[in-house]
């Protein structure tokens, strides 16, 4: 029983062992892996030219191509890499990383080199428990990240044959590990912050903790900020500062240096020591509290993680000080950054304490209690102990063909859950199909939102019908996403997994349909059921000849209305239609019926 934390600088697992999670030393003497990507020691090769010490504790230079895994190349994405020391291609809308090997130029996705990572995890944990026994896996990975990097890391556990259990977020691993560490009574609940800063994310959580009960009460947090960006902003500071003070633009070589030299020492002693005198801070002392670099295109990181806590504060209807209920009792604090003992006062202050008070439940130089906490966490599965989890889901909405968006899971919905919304399609297209995107919004309201997929239904569309369509969204406890879409009039279904798949193609759009209106769950049943019931038969019975003289020959071509071609008592009463009479063999359920007349009287 194995749980990993997919960490952005340091890889960490843990192997529940002897009823204790310890932390297993990963390191490949002799090294292992051929071709494009190999490990040595507890680092890993990415061709000739990409060396990250990803398996190392004492590591803190982050690893960006776990920042890339499920995204699209987009501007943050061009941005930040820049700040890389391999260059990362833009191949049709997706990141490739560029690198080199015996001499040619080759390229990886990031998705592949996470199934390396995976893989001698999974060959470390069979030297542990051996061959004839099969490792249990639950990976962490941050609680702010959307379904497109889940999905990414459950397809790469299963290309790497990984038995994976579930995915759990970082904040609740840690919850879990510390609930299981301090051994609370059933019956005493204790509310925690737990505040997880790494190099590529950000993730704050309010949960009520208990013996073997885990309720997140609210779940925020950046998916792709962390404590790197504010490094690349630093970078850019001091290299403005050095092109200012020497009259000259700083050399390729010389950027490389103050790349090396900031990633290297913390930023925290960058500043102490060499440039605080000339950069700005958030208020009069600079040693209490949170330093920033304040220009017109840099980012306010202390004014950002502050937004987060209090965006989930709110949420979560906890207060950060005070009496009474809803009091927030223990405060976690775990990541990697440099710059952790500012973020810590400045929370302190938050929650109503001064400098580092007994309330911090932790350390953040810690790194491993997200490992810890996903290892418990497969004992609690694989050992049925009657352990509950509620964990929170992020807006989920859905997009019709005409590109209007509908909120199918509200943010901050418990799992697991079921959703429907219902739509009636005017079916006047040309094409005969009509496809719904998934859109997932981030946990941080400032991110835009991202589509994780599309489900198309095929219909047998014509001028001559309206299509009513369910679309259901379906989340479980293991954040397994399945997107259902169903037609009940034709007896069609499409369903597709988001949490593992794409689905449809997400980049078709129709323009030529006539109408695509939501409605709600009662008229969506009383249209289907009228709509049932004015079904028309295979073969249409044509109207009545008409004796006028003036009715024109050529209306004797056109197709008859189905609506008043059908015998008025297949209808509702009330329904003013033209007379008719059923046809010879008509087995309606009035015509079955012996001694009911097959004409009825038109209503006044």
């Amino acid at each position: 029983m194995f749980g990993v934390d997919l960490g952005s600088s340091y890889i960490r697992m843990a192997h529940f062992n002897n009823k204790q999670a310890e932390i297993v030393h990963v390191s490949f003497n002799p090294p292992i892996g051929s071709g494009l990507v190999y490990f040595s020691g507890t680092s890993i090769h990415i061709g000739d030219d990409i060396t990250a010490d990803i398996f190392n504790r004492k590591n803190h230079e982050t690893f960006g191509v776990m920042r890339l895994i499920g995204r699209h190349y987009d501007t943050s994405v061009q941005r930040f890499s820049a700040y890389l020391p391999y260059t990362v291609l833009n191949v049709d809308g997706l990141p490739m990383i560029g690198c080199t090997h015996q001499g040619i130029k080759k390229m990886i996705s990031p998705e592949h080199v996470l199934c390396y990572i995976l893989k001698v995890l999974n060959l470390k944990a069979l030297t542990l428990v051996g061959p004839t026994e099969s490792p249990t896996f639950v990976l962490s990975v941050p609680g702010s990240c959307s379904y497109a990097h889940r999905r990414a890391v459950i397809t790469a556990a299963t290309r790497v044959r990984m038995r994976l259990n579930t995915i759990v977020n970082d904040t609740t691993a840690t919850a879990i590990y510390k609930m299981d560490a301090e051994s609370w009574p059933r019956n005493v609940q204790k509310s925690c912050a737990i505040i997880n800063l790494g190099g590529n994310s950000v993730t704050v959580t309010v949960a009520n903790l208990s013996k073997f009960i885990i309720t997140v009460m609210a779940t925020t947090g950046a998916s792709y900020v962390g404590g790197h960006d504010y490094e690349i902003i630093l970078i850019e500071y001091l290299k403005g500062k050095f092109e200012e003070q020497n009259n000259r633009p700083m050399t390729e070589q010389e950027e490389r240096q103050l790349i090396e030299e900031c990633s290297r020492r913390p930023v925290l002693e960058l500043l102490d020591t060499t440039y605080t005198e000339s950069l700005h801070t958030s208020s009069e002392h600079a040693a209490e509290s949170f330093i920033f670099v304040q220009s017109e295109h840099s980012f306010k990181w202390m004014t950002s993680v502050d937004d987060l806590i209090k965006q989930c504060m709110a949420e979560s209807r906890f207060r950060p000080k005070g009496s009474g209920t809803n009091i927030v009792d223990k405060i976690v604090l775990t990541g990697s950054w440099g710059l952790w003992k500012k973020l810590m006062y400045h929370i302190s202050e938050y929650f109503g304490c001064k400098g580092t008070n007994a309330r911090f439940a932790s350390k953040s130089h810690d790194r491993t209690m997200v490992a810890r906490g996903a290892a418990l966490m497969v004992m609690y599965q694989e050992c049925k102990v009657d352990f509950k989890l509620i964990e929170l889901t992020s807006k989920l909405t859905v997009k019709n063909p005409k590109d209007i968006e509908t909120v199918v899971i509200a943010a901050q919905t418990p799992i697991p859950i079921e959703r429907t919304v219902y739509f009636v399609v005017g079916a006047s297209c040309i094409e005969n199909y009509v496809l719904f995107r998934v859109f997932e919004h981030p946990r941080n309201k400032s991110e835009r939102s991202i589509c994780l997929g599309g489900v198309s239904l095929i219909l047998p569309c014509s001028k001559l019908n309206i299509c009513f369509v369910k679309v259901t969204f379906n989340i479980r406890e293991d954040y397994r996403f399945i997107v259902t879409v169903t037609d009940e009039i034709h007896n069609l279904q499409r369903e597709v997994v988001i949490s593992e798949d794409t689905g449809d193609d997400i980049n078709i759009n129709h323009y030529n349909m006539s109408s695509i209106n939501e409605v709600s769950e009662e008229i969506y049943r009383k249209n289907l059921q009228l709509k049932n019931r004015f079904e028309t038969p295979p073969i249409l019975p044509t109207l009545p000849k008409s004796n006028s003289p003036t009715k024109k020959s050529e209306d004797k071509s056109k197709v008859p209305d189905p609506v008043r071609a059908i015998p008025l008592h297949h209808y509702e009463e009330g329904i003013f239609l033209r007379r008719t009479k059923c046809k010879t063999g008509c087995k309606c359920d009035r015509c079955a019926t012996p001694g009911t007349s097959t004409t009825t009287s038109q209503p006044s």
